[in-house]
């Protein structure tokens, strides 16, 4: 998944694994880490429809935070 380039998906994990959700930040896959922030990785091999709606919304509302404290800080 590709986020707007003011989010860094590493700096992002904590929060979102507070909120019940995990993934992998996109520096694990590339050999520049810096190249990588801005994306992340996610599985959906495992849970179920309605896990995985539940799984979107809270990241989604963990994005949305992340977006407007960007803002807020002129990112």
């Amino acid at each position: 998944m590709e986020l707007p380039p003011s989010l860094d998906t590493k700096a992002m994990l904590a929060r979102a694994l507070e909120e019940g959700v995990a993934y992998v930040p996109g520096t694990a896959f590339y050999p520049r880490k810096s190249d990588g922030r801005r994306f992340m990785r996610l599985n959906f091999s495992y849970p179920s429809i309605e896990e995985i709606d539940e799984g979107m919304r809270r990241l989604g509302a963990v994005v949305t935070d992340e977006l407007e404290l960007a803002r807020s800080l002129g990112a």
